[in-house]
């Protein structure tokens, strides 16, 4: 899982790379910051408004699902057939 995000990390930052040379003719460093930053911003601004829009439940007493795990749920699975005989 750790490739998956590593490469996808990559491929982001490729992305992002690739948009701020074809937006900016002259590169500095000071432009690269308020790119990245704008980026930042926008991300957390579209995060807000999904958030607002869409009122998140939080909780599972809140969403009206009650599928907490138990400790026997959590337990592993035996296997009983080679021990007892099935009935007939």
């Amino acid at each position: 899982m750790l490739i998956v995000m590593v490469v996808a990390g990559a491929v982001c930052g490729l992305c992002i790379a690739r948009t701020y040379g074809c937006l900016f003719d002259e590169p500095s460093i000071g432009s690269w910051i308020g790119y990245n930053m704008l980026d930042i911003v926008m991300s957390g601004l579209l995060g807000a408004a999904s958030a607002v829009v869409f009122e998140p439940v939080t909780t599972l007493a809140a969403s009206g699902v009650d599928d907490t795990p138990t400790l026997e749920s959590l337990k592993p699975a035996t296997d009983h057939s080679s021990s007892s005989p099935r009935p007939e």
